[in-house]
């Protein structure tokens, strides 16, 4: 969290290279939210993260479309 946090001035300046790590971290970010629905899915029991998981999904999908329309 603190170095996510760290990186925030250089995020709001636009810095080239934070648009790679913004599509890792947003890919990272979609990936753990569809894993933890998907082995709730599969294991037909509420999993731990299963109830933040559609957030987490969401917040990924809004990172990879900003990053992508700007």
């Amino acid at each position: 969290m603190v170095l996510l946090a760290s990186l925030t001035p250089f995020a709001f300046r636009g810095a080239a290279w934070m648009r790679p790590v913004a599509y890792a971290f947003g890919i990272v970010m979609a990936g753990n939210g569809l894993l933890h629905l998907g082995g709730s899915a599969y294991s037909r029991k509420v999993m731990p993260g299963t109830y933040s998981a559609p957030l987490i999904l969401a917040a990924a999908i809004y990172l990879l479309a900003s990053v992508a329309l700007s």
